[in-house]
Order: C-alpha cells, then structure tokens, then sequence
C-alpha cells in the first residue's frame, strides 16, 4: 500500500478503529449468537428445540455415517449442558445405555421430522416408515428409567414431541437437505479444510493422510480466545465443533503469528476474524 499511495495509508492509519471496530464487533456478534444459542443453551431449552438448532445449522445429509454425526454431537451438547461439562467418551454400564437412548432419540426425531415434511428425501440406511404415535414409541423402545427421570424424556415427552414435529407448518426440525435430488455418493460430510483449533476427521476423508494431519489445527482453543476475543466453544472429548477460517490466506495469516510468536497487524487481525466460523 505504501508503494501505492502514502496519502491513501495515512487515510486508513488515521481512521483505522473506526474501520475495524464495527467490523470487529459485527462479526463477534455473530459467533457470540451462535455459541449461546446452538452450543451452550443451558438447561431449560426442550430437547427438540435444542436440536433444531443444531440441525438449522448443519442440515441433513444422505449417508447414515453423516447423520451421526450430528445425532453423537447433539447427545454430546446435551449432556453437557446438562451436567455442566464435557461427558465422558467412553460410557460404561448404565451410563452407556442412558447415553445410547438420548442419541437414538435424536436421530429418530430427525427420521420422524423428514417423513412428515420431506418425504421424498430418504437418508440411505433403510430406517422404518413411522405412521403413528405408537410406531414411534415402539421404535425407540421402553425409555431408560434414569435418562426419562433425570432428563424428562419419558413416555411423556415422547407423545408431545411426536405430535410437536408432526405439526405441518413451522416444522422444528427444519435445515437444508445436502444432496436433495442426486445419486452422487459423494455428497458428503467433508473435514474442515482450514481448522484453527482441533477438530475431527469425517468418514468421508478418514483415509486422508492430509486430512488427518489438519485435525489438530494450529493452535488452541486457550490461544484463540485470548488473541481474538471469541467465545471458547464447549469443550468435548471427541472435539465436535471446532474455530476454522474460509481461505488459506487467513490459515496462514493465523499459522505464521503462531509459530513466529508476533501479534498480526489489526487490520489484518480483522480480517482474520471475519472468516472465523464453526462448522
């Protein structure tokens, strides 16, 4: 810039904050909205609601592997918001099969949400037709005494969310539907292609020695935080949600401060912030 017009650098030197506060604080914003309302949403959001956020988010995908990628990040975000903190990855005994029943039945929400409102979109792993309340009830199985009690996710729950996402307009459940219309396999979930904190490898890319390498990002969450001001995402045991940037250029912006040990430059600091996004 100083090669181009001297006049034009002092310009934007001498109103650098008023350039870069309203773009700092818009794109701030925005993460802040989406961690309160999609990741950390307390204790009294309803199940399905809690969900629905998250699926608003990341939409529906064809192949059983990517659902579940939602449906385990979901049971996840619930016990921990729940409990108060990140679960444990590997559940034993009766915790593993309270935590089994709240992932299937996220999933058998899902499943429900998309032959009442998109039946002609059909996830690729041969799920059951749910004509009716009772159908409903019996593919879930008896509801797990503890998760029913503890969670209210009873025989209750389960006669109210049915008829909840059955409703024809306002469907809670609602996001976009991947692939709607293709046959092409490769309409998937795929691993972040600039994560900046730690995050996890897709079925898709598991065979990817690239992708493998980028899953532990740059730097952590602790480090991001502090030099960014963004929200810390809830931490889990399998890291399902993860600060990435949109181009290369912020990638290598963020990696060259890192391993240099310098601060950026606010303006391109800014810049950097603007791609921050959570996949």
């Amino acid at each position: 810039m100083r090669r181009v017009s001297k006049t034009l650098l002092a310009l934007v030197d001498a109103n650098l904050k008023s350039i870069v506060a309203p773009i700092r604080a818009r794109a701030l914003h925005s993460l802040e909205q989406f961690v309160n309302d999609t990741l950390n949403f307390g204790k009294n959001v309803p199940f399905h609601h809690a969900l629905g956020r998250l699926i608003k988010h990341r939409g529906y995908w064809p192949l059983y592997t990517d659902c579940a990628r939602t449906t385990q990040a979901f049971m996840m975000l619930w016990l921990y918001n729940l409990e108060g903190g990140p679960p444990p990855y590997h559940f034993v005994g009766p915790e593993r099969i309270m935590t089994a029943y709240i992932a299937d039945l996220a999933d058998k929400l899902q499943e429900l949400h998309l032959q009442r409102h998109a039946p002609e979109y059909r996830r690729q792993y041969g799920e059951k037709d749910i004509p009716d309340l009772e159908a409903f009830i019996n593919l879930l199985g008896s509801p797990v005494n503890r998760a029913a009690r503890r969670y209210n996710l009873g025989s209750s729950y389960l006669e109210t969310v049915y008829h909840v996402i059955c409703e024809p307009t306002n469907p809670v459940l609602g996001g976009q539907l991947h692939g709607l219309g293709s046959d092409d396999d490769l309409v998937r979930v795929r691993t972040p292609q600039w994560p900046l904190t730690k995050t996890f490898v897709t079925q898709a890319d598991y065979d990817d020695k690239n992708a493998r390498q980028r899953m532990n990002g740059i730097c952590s969450m602790g480090c991001l935080v502090a030099n960014f001001g963004v929200p810390e995402l809830p931490g889990t045991p399998i890291d399902r949600f993860a600060y990435c940037v949109k181009t290369e250029w912020a990638y290598r912006m963020v990696e060259g401060a890192v391993r240099s040990g310098k601060g950026m430059k606010r303006l391109v600091k800014t810049a950097v912030l603007e791609e921050l996004h959570i996949p």
